[in-house]
């Protein structure tokens, strides 16, 4: 539990924060906000894309719940600045990192090294981390920002055909696990889960929701670098 101490601490912290984003924007001229594209995700739709309406919170993990609720309140200061912004929202990113480690970078260099991979029967939707930072700077340059969001994703491909893409000519062997194996093995981990003979459960509903949908990215960005550049700088 916590103590009314702990409480009145993080409310003084919230103001804080707060305090300082008003700060920011009455200080800045433009601004781009980088976001995600489980916010476009439309539960009513096989494609995503930048003007879809987002009704995935039910559904979503609490990372997109996060992301769609900052989202949100960096508009709703935009409007109240009357600030020009941007929302840039990549799928999947992958390619060439610095300090911090990536989820979709370190899957990359663990199906490198595995000889037996089980994948999901879906698609899989990836972006070079360099296109963002090519995108970034035209905008910057072109001083093109239209209140609007734009979806930024190189491809849509089966998660097969990405493993493919990673071994290249390395000998393994795939097992693919279609919806409904996955479904029942999440069932089975969650009643693990109740009894506590787990603590958490590798999967979440999220992704048996997203799974379910199995959707395609629409993007209308042109990329500069491919996916292959990106697996290929993080080999070792």
């Amino acid at each position: 539990m916590h103590s009314n101490e702990d409480n009145t601490s993080k409310f003084r912290d919230s103001i804080d924060i707060i305090k300082e984003l008003y700060k920011f924007f009455d200080k800045t001229k433009n601004v781009i906000f980088l976001s995600s594209f489980k916010t476009c995700v439309d539960k009513n739709s096989k494609f995503i894309s930048g003007n879809q309406k987002y009704n995935f919170y039910l559904d979503d993990s609490m990372y997109g719940k996060t992301k769609i609720l900052s989202e949100k309140m960096f508009i709703y200061l935009c409007n109240k600045f009357n600030k020009r912004y941007k929302i840039l929202c990549p799928s999947h990113v992958i390619g060439n990192e610095s300090v911090v480690k990536s989820i979709n970078n370190l899957q990359i260099k663990k199906i490198l090294k595995q000889k037996i991979i089980f994948y999901p029967d879906c698609f899989i939707s990836l972006v070079n981390v360099k296109n963002i930072a090519s995108y970034i700077e035209d905008l910057i340059d072109k001083n093109h920002l239209d209140n609007k969001k734009i979806v930024i994703s190189d491809t849509s491909i089966q998660f097969q055909d990405y493993i493919k893409r990673i071994k290249k000519n390395k000998i393994y062997i795939g097992l693919k696990l279609n919806k409904t194996i996955l479904f029942y093995i999440f069932l089975f981990l969650e009643k693990l889960k109740k009894y506590s003979l787990i603590k958490k459960n590798p999967i979440h509903k999220s992704q048996i929701a997203y799974l379910k949908l199995n959707p395609l990215v629409d993007t209308s960005y042109k990329n500069k670098f491919t996916i292959e550049d990106a697996i290929d700088s993080l080999e070792d």
